[in-house]
C-alpha cells in the first residue's frame, strides 16, 4: 500500500511539473521575431495613458500560415490591450526557422513622451 502511494505521489509530481513547463511558453522569442513584433506595435499612441511608462506582457503564437495570433495581453490598460491586439492579430511574419504553434511571451514597455 505504501509503495502504491509512493508511485502515485511521484507520478503526480511528474505530471504537474510537465504541465507547468508546457504552459509557460517561450519567454525568449528569437531576435528577428522580437524586432518584427516591436516594429508592429511601436507606433501605438500612448499619450492618453495616465502613467509615464506602462508595461504589457504579450502572449502569442505563430500559426502554420505564419500569422501572429495574440492569446493574451496582460496590462493595466484596456486601451493598450486592445491596441496591441489590433496591431498584431493575424499579421504575417516571415522568419525562417521559427517554431510554429508554440506559445511566445514578450514583455514590452511603452514610454509616454512629454
Amino acid at each position: 500500500m505504501k509503495l502504491l502511494i509512493s508511485y502515485l505521489l511521484v507520478l503526480t509530481c511528474l505530471l504537474t511539473s510537465m504541465t507547468i513547463a508546457a504552459a509557460h511558453g517561450n519567454d525568449n522569442p528569437n531576435e528577428q521575431l522580437k524586432a518584427k513584433v516591436t516594429k508592429m506595435i511601436k507606433q501605438t499612441d500612448v499619450s492618453s495613458l495616465q502613467k509615464q511608462s506602462t508595461e504589457a506582457l504579450v502572449e502569442f503564437i505563430v500559426t502554420n500560415e505564419q500569422e501572429i495570433v495574440v492569446t493574451k495581453v496582460t496590462t493595466k490598460s484596456i486601451y493598450l490591450e486592445n491596441a496591441i491586439k489590433e496591431r498584431l492579430n493575424y499579421k504575417t511574419v516571415s522568419i525562417d526557422g521559427l517554431k510554429r504553434n508554440q506559445p511566445y511571451r514578450l514583455k514590452v514597455t511603452f514610454l509616454k513622451h512629454v
